[in-house]
């Protein structure tokens, strides 16, 4: 992330998050524009911002001047009607797709080299043990999350998306928060 902060923004409860507006932002809500990025400078961490008021009150607006305003931080929209149900798969889909293919397969990438996926034998030739670098990673993780089980599919799936090419593309379908079918799980 860039510009000293690394915060994450979720937005909740707004009319449209797809019709994009321009419009600067009016002095009146400049002092809530404010307190909301001193509060990510401060703090460093992910929440989830929800933004409630009556119709015509300005959400969509202050979604879309934080969105510009802060370009480098991931900031999605979750409409209403998707936040009473599958609350984390819609929070997750809309944030994969916000930050979209590329950044997706980079992250993927660097897990795996950071999980070891790339040593090399003799100093000179890849050698791919997925199984061990499954277990280094989880190894490496378990310990932050509470579902082993969960984390074990998680890093199942990053590690066949850069490593298995015969999982890859049903890997990356996964990923990318595609649901499947019986069948193909």
């Amino acid at each position: 992330m860039t510009g000293g902060y690394a915060g994450r923004l979720g937005f909740v409860n707004l009319s449209t998050g797809e019709i994009k507006e321009e419009i600067g932002l009016v002095p009146s809500r400049q002092e809530f524009m404010s307190s909301i990025i001193n509060t990510i400078k401060n703090k460093n961490e992910n929440f989830i911002l929800p933004i409630i008021g009556e119709v015509g009150t300005g959400k969509t607006h202050l979604y879309w001047a934080l969105k510009n305003r802060l370009y480098y931080h991931n900031t999605c929209y979750i409409s209403l009607e998707n936040v009473y149900r599958k609350f984390y798969y819609n929070l997750y889909s809309e944030y994969i797709e916000e930050m979209g293919l590329k950044v997706l397969r980079s992250i993927t990438t660097k897990l795996c080299i950071e999980w070891g996926a790339l040593e090399k034998k003799f100093g000179f030739f890849n050698v791919v043990e997925i199984k061990k670098t499954r277990d280094t990673a989880l190894k490496g993780w378990s310990n932050k999350f509470e579902d082993n089980l969960a984390l074990r599919d998680i890093i199942n799936a990053i590690t066949a998306h850069q490593l298995d090419p015969y999982e890859k593309i049903d890997a990356e379908r996964w990923l990318l928060g595609e649901l499947f079918n019986v069948r193909e799980l």
